[in-house]
């Protein structure tokens, strides 16, 4: 039997169903953990990833997180170590080598484009941590692959959410725009930058003119078999992606008019999805889901960087007190944090507690 297997096996009979603690096991990414000191938003965050560090899987993916969750988990992390000016090359490596090979070789799924959308956006940024070109090879070619097999006429344009399904959402074509966006930024794609800001542009025209922008300036799911707005839920995650991409149409082009639009989606979503507390919220918030544990953090990271450019006041309050609040109302003992941010804590899960890294790296960007 393997050493692998082994160290399974021992996992599991340690964690079961529930967190593993502390010191249960040594995690997959090879890494050294930020020490804590004086600084309460920082001291938080060291929390939260040490949990998520606990709960990585032989395939350094996380337990009781799926595919497209490990790529938002991995996304956050990477922001973390980011701001803390840590060392994160082993662990991004070990990841990489542990699941290259997993769909077709390249982090491409078969099925649904907006799973390969998030790992390819994920790898760009570890090539910007560390000039890894392996790293922005992947980014590439899952970009590729959605302009090869994605995009398509029906509803005039725009990404369909999977290969054999025409559903034209949201999701799947904010972030169609954004990985384009943030491709055209890298000063190493100088040479294809109008080529992927031409894509980035017309993505975005297409979803401005689709009908899933509703009066409320909130986006809905996607369109009907009519090519009309299906008045589906207005998830947080899919009020969260278009303002990167919006955000980075603007440092690529200087039109103010991206920067408008950005502004008004951002005080839209912060006025519809938060409750009375001003919490953030999903559409049936208090029943979990392991998609819907992800939204807000994906959407609060997204705020975040916006706000790194706007310097919003109100943009800054809205995070700060939604870090505080969840840190207090939805945390237990052991510092895993519930995917219902308005509290009590009920359970863990990779994916809630993923999305909490976002909160908390949220509050230490502002």
């Amino acid at each position: 039997m393997s050493k692998q297997i082994i160290y399974g096996v021992i996992v599991a009979l340690v964690c079961g169903l529930s967190a593993c603690k502390e010191n249960a096991f040594i995690n997959h990414c090879d890494y050294t953990i930020p020490q804590a000191g004086d600084n309460e938003k920082l001291n938080r965050a060291i929390a939260v990833e040490k949990n998520l560090l606990q709960v990585q899987n032989i395939h350094s993916l996380w337990k009781r997180g799926g595919w497209w969750n490990s790529a938002n988990i991995l996304e956050a992390l990477v922001d973390f170590n980011r701001i803390t000016h840590q060392d994160f090359k082993k662990c991004l490596n070990n990841i990489y080598v542990k699941n290259v090979h997993v769909f077709r070789g390249h982090f491409i799924m078969g099925h649904s484009f907006d799973d390969n959308e998030w790992w390819g956006l994920v790898w760009l940024k570890a090539y910007d941590m560390t000039g890894d070109k392996r790293y922005l090879r992947v980014a590439k070619g899952i970009f590729n692959d959605m302009v090869n097999r994605a995009w398509d006429g029906k509803c005039y344009g725009g990404i369909r959410w999977a290969n054999d399904i025409w559903y034209k959402n949201a999701i799947t074509n904010e972030l169609f725009m954004e990985l384009a966006a943030r491709l055209a930024l890298e000063p190493a794609d100088s040479a294809q930058r109008g080529y992927y800001l031409q894509w980035a542009v017309k993505d975005w025209n297409w979803i401005k003119n689709s009908g899933m922008i509703n009066k409320e300036q909130m986006i809905n799911d996607g369109l009907n078999d009519k090519c009309v707005n299906n008045k589906g839920a207005t998830w947080s995650y899919n009020q969260g992606v278009i303002l990167g991409g919006l955000k980075d149409l603007y440092l690529l082009t200087g039109d103010s008019a991206y920067m408008k639009e950005v502004r008004a989606l951002a005080y839209a979503s912060m006025k519809h999805l938060a409750n009375k507390d001003g919490i953030l919220t999903d559409p049936g918030d208090k029943k979990p889901g392991g998609d819907k544990n992800q939204f807000k953090g994906i959407y609060v990271r997204y705020l975040a960087i916006l706000n790194l450019q706007l310097k919003d006041s109100n943009i800054k309050d809205f995070i700060l007190t939604n870090a505080d609040y969840t840190w207090q109302h939805a945390r237990n003992a052991d510092n895993w944090i519930d995917f219902y941010w308005s509290g009590p804590y009920a359970d863990w899960s990779s994916s809630a507690q993923g999305s909490a890294m976002d909160l908390m790296n949220a509050a230490l960007m502002q």
